[in-house]
């Protein structure tokens, strides 16, 4: 939440395992503590890029998806719809 891209994190993809566990990062635009509409900005266009990217996977078994922001939870619940597949929303309260 510094707003500062770690090193290698700053393309359009980066796919990685961790812990035995298949993660996908997917761009979205920074500055968003800058305004208002940053942050509306951010939100949309991760919901937009992790749904276009999850399409050309191969199907997953369970979708999960953590919010905030809530455009999160709309993307996984389109995604599990697509793939036939539960979904998991972690919602942490501020």
């Amino acid at each position: 939440m510094t707003g500062a891209v770690p090193p290698g994190y700053g393309g359009m993809y980066r796919a990685e395992m961790i812990d035995g566990i298949s993660h996908h990062w997917v761009w979205a635009p920074g500055g968003i503590h800058r305004s208002r509409g940053r942050r509306a900005a951010n939100y949309l266009a991760f919901a937009l890029s992790s749904a276009v990217r999850s399409l050309t996977l191969p199907r997953p078994d369970v979708i999960l998806a953590s919010s905030p922001p809530l455009f999160v939870g709309a993307a996984a619940a389109m995604l599990a719809r697509i793939h036939r597949v539960p979904w998991v929303l972690d919602v942490v309260p501020r």
